[in-house]
């Protein structure tokens, strides 16, 4: 199986339905306000959604988590933007309580 595009996304959102999980993918570059507007909204420059069973979804919890355990045993710990820190407490939370 050839890989045919590549997509980098620097944001993402979360969809849930009774069927399936939506992750959409996003790639997010800084506003195009005035010069003198430092306050301007990030512009999405382009999405990717990905839908998943969710079973499939579930999967992906303990895959991702162990590649991150990996990626920081060779790169070192991911620091997480202060902002994000509150919703990271409550997601370690979740996954502490993760059934199989």
């Amino acid at each position: 199986m050839s890989i045919k595009n590549f997509f980098y996304s620097n944001n993402l959102e979360l969809g849930v339905s009774p069927y399936d999980f939506s992750f959409k993918f996003l790639r997010k570059s800084a506003g195009q306000g005035s010069d003198s507007d430092d306050n301007s909204e990030p512009v999405t420059d382009d999405e990717l959604i990905v839908y998943m069973s969710p079973s499939h979804a579930k999967t992906l919890i303990p895959m991702l988590s162990m590649a991150i355990q990996e990626y920081e045993k060779q790169f070192g710990k991911i620091p997480l933007p202060p902002e994000k820190s509150e919703e990271f407490d409550d997601f370690v939370k979740c996954l502490t309580n993760y059934e199989k």
